[in-house]
């Protein structure tokens, strides 16, 4: 099991693969940030536009939960190959 606990330096990485989704950071409070962006992506219904605003705003509010500040909160860009 990965631990769930960020670094208290700030630096935390990690990655996941979801059904139809991959969501990666780094410089995360823990591995709740990226869990909830995927299951945000995952659950959410609607065009690609809004899953993607989904997954980035579960993320943004995890991160709010845990880290009060405005630390890691550099805008994010969604790419599509």
């Amino acid at each position: 099991m990965p631990n769930t606990q960020a670094d208290p330096s700030g630096i935390y990485r990690a990655a996941m693969t979801g059904r139809y989704c991959a969501c990666h950071g780094n410089t995360l409070v823990g591995r709740q940030v990226i869990v909830a962006m995927a299951r945000a992506y995952e659950e959410t219904k609607g065009s690609l536009a809004d899953t993607l605003m989904a997954s980035l705003v579960a993320a943004d509010r995890e991160r709010s939960r845990s880290r009060p500040d405005p630390r890691g909160r550099q805008p994010g860009r969604p790419v599509r190959l």
